[in-house]
């Protein structure tokens, strides 16, 4: 079983010794009508299902429910059927282990959403921020509850680390794939509660 380790100075896998500040994120918009593959691999967390496209990756869940219900969401974000294609896919899997990776994130998402998503980008490993303080950096000052939606908007775990932001009294809240996978995801990082 491959650990589901990225050495990203924001990701939360793997020892954080091991992580390279080079390695470089870019966000790109999702381009309608892109084939979308995907594939599941085993991680530490437990199984992953990844899609790409041939711009980026557009999706990382944890299979918290059946994998034909992430392909499905996929599907209905996106509009389109993903294929079932780990060729297509292991390279960008691969990517994500290598030391100085360059990842693109093909996101489908609003203009707001990507600027909240670029935000939470900024959050380093180890560190949380609150929904309000995002809203600040963004200069939607009272758009605290914008922001959680965009955080439950995100597809892609941990790329966007929507799992380092949590309430203002720093109680952890709603996540996608369940809190007590954000618990652990924070724990492992090294957050205190």
């Amino acid at each position: 079983m491959l650990s589901l380790f990225f050495p990203l100075p924001w990701i939360p896998f793997g020892q954080p010794n091991d992580l390279m500040l080079a390695s470089k994120v870019s966000l790109i918009p999702y381009q309608q009508g892109s084939t979308v593959y995907h594939h599941t691999y085993p991680s530490e967390h437990g199984d992953v299902i990844l899609f790409v496209t041939k711009h980026g990756i557009c999706g990382l869940h944890f299979l918290v429910k059946s994998k034909e219900e992430h392909i499905a969401l996929i599907q209905k974000k996106l509009h389109v059927t993903p294929v079932h294609d780990p060729y297509q896919v292991d390279p960008w899997w691969q990517r994500l282990h290598e030391k100085e990776a360059k990842i693109t994130l093909a996101l489908h998402g609003t203009p707001f959403q990507m600027r909240v998503w670029d935000a939470l980008c900024t959050i380093p490993q180890g560190e949380t921020r609150s929904y309000m303080s995002i809203a600040k950096q963004i200069g939607k000052d009272k758009g605290a509850r914008a922001i959680a939606r965009a955080c439950a908007q995100n597809l892609v775990a941990c790329l966007i680390p929507c799992h380092r932001v949590v309430c203002r009294d720093g109680k952890i809240s709603g996540y996608r794939w369940h809190v007590e996978k954000k618990r652990a995801l924070l724990q492992q990082e090294g957050v205190q509660f």
